[in-house]
């Protein structure tokens, strides 16, 4: 922005750090902001499985949740689907199945974590809570929604098995700086590690992360 060059980067965090977990204000003279006290509830990665999901579900629709016999999932009962928008947060975060369409995520009316894949890994993560130490740049005012999901599906057949070892990533970017960028870019910096082949008996199953 004004030809200055704002970076956000990450590699091991060995150096220092530009991302923290948690949003930012998106509304009101504060946006692009936040404090420990916000973020502190979001430093996690919510972990969610279909099969969870379908139990869940299951036992809504039998009338046997919430009785003694079986509760909410954790993972459900703690989806992080609201932002507090009383202090310009986002009222909408992760994503979820409004049974009843009134906006409001309700576990105990059906409600329930929008998936990919057959367990994903959703968590929220910003530039801008403390000062830059890896890049030394001024921070974006980014929030990032980022989710990790893989596929376990018996179905899947000859060279479409792959999908069964494949981690897929999400990214929503959002902007809640006062700028708006140009000539900006993404990347990413991996470090993965392959095994031989005679190690391939010591892999867990490819359906769990």
């Amino acid at each position: 922005i004004n030809d200055s060059l704002c970076m956000s980067m990450v590699k091991y965090g060995q150096g220092g750090y530009d991302f923290f977990p948690g949003p930012l204000r998106s509304a009101g003279p504060e946006t692009g902001t936040t404090d420990t006290s916000s973020c502190i509830s979001y430093y996690r990665i919510w972990k969610i499985n279909k099969w969870e999901i379908d139990s869940f579900l299951t036992w809504y629709h039998d009338g046997s949740l919430g009785t003694g016999t079986h509760t909410i999932p954790e993972a459900i009962a703690t989806w992080p689907a609201h932002g507090d928008d009383t202090d310009g947060f986002s009222y909408c975060m992760a994503p979820f199945v409004d049974t009843d369409t009134n906006g409001i995520y309700e576990p105990a009316q059906g409600d329930y974590p929008r998936i990919r894949g057959t367990q994903m890994l959703w968590w929220v993560y910003n530039d801008a809570l403390a000062p830059h130490t890896e890049a030394d740049s001024e921070p974006l005012g980014v929030e990032i929604r980022a989710s990790a999901y893989v596929f376990g599906c018996d179905t899947f057949s000859g060279s479409n098995n792959v999908l069964n070892y494949t981690t897929f990533l999400h990214y929503e970017i959002y902007n809640h700086s006062h700028y708006a960028y140009h000539d900006c870019f993404a990347g990413f910096w991996t470090d993965a590690d392959l095994r031989s082949e005679e190690h391939t008996s010591e892999l867990q199953s490819p359906y769990v992360i």
